[in-house]
């Protein structure tokens, strides 16, 4: 947290598998760290999740485009 907090966290992908029970696990977990964390870190580590998802989406949805196309689609 204190590297969050310092701007010092790397950004890497976010792969996760959710099982029955899992997202209070996640909900609690979450409400414990922004009770932590500074806003301003918290708001940049987010943003920085979801640039990441989101080009991880968009790069897959040209993937697709591309072999629609190449196929003939």
């Amino acid at each position: 947290m204190l590297a969050a907090e310092e701007g010092a966290v790397a950004r890497r992908p976010l792969r996760v598998r959710l099982r029955a029970g899992d997202e209070i696990l996640i909900e609690r977990t979450v409400e414990r760290i922004m009770e932590r964390v500074n806003t301003s870190a918290l708001r940049d580590a987010v943003a920085g999740v979801v640039a990441d998802l989101a080009r991880e989406v968009l790069r897959e949805e040209v993937e697709q485009a591309r072999r629609r196309a190449s196929e003939g689609l």
